[in-house]
């Protein structure tokens, strides 16, 4: 393995726990397609650079506004960037989906805490398939 290459992962390592929450070791293994003892020694590693990462009760966390300010968008921006995105992504390939997965984790992971939480919310609630856009569209009006 290059140096490139691991540089890459602790990249994507803190992407990915900046976009999603709860996020354990077992699930970056997944994601960074490596063990979860390397995964460990990523984050040590991280740690030792300096990069704030540490376990809440549920996951890893990286302190808010580390390494780049959040992106402005309310709740309904971000909520409809999300649903364009999963509509764009629906008939792609696998490739292109991770892509698209991939790229809007980066925008989610730049969101500010408290619009990335109650996207969270809204997402992890019950939608039927049929008109997934329009129950999510809802939700945020709830939430509102």
């Amino acid at each position: 393995m290059s140096k490139y290459e691991r540089l890459s992962r602790l990249l994507k390592i803190m992407t990915f726990i900046k976009a999603q929450r709860n996020l354990r070791r077992s699930d970056l293994a997944k994601k960074c397609e490596v063990s979860v003892r390397t995964i460990q020694r990523d984050i040590d590693s991280l740690v030792y650079a300096g990069v704030p990462v540490f376990w809440s009760k549920d996951g890893y966390e990286i302190m808010p506004d580390f390494f780049m300010p959040p992106i402005n968008l309310n709740l309904e921006e971000a909520l409809h960037l999300v649903i364009a995105t999963r509509a764009f992504s629906k008939d792609k390939e696998e490739a292109q989906q991770r892509a698209i997965e991939s790229a809007m984790s980066k925008v989610i992971a730049r969101l500010s805490d408290e619009t990335r939480y109650r996207l969270d919310e809204i997402l992890d609630a019950p939608c039927s398939e049929d008109n997934e856009s329009e129950q999510l569209h809802n939700n945020v009006l709830r939430a509102s």
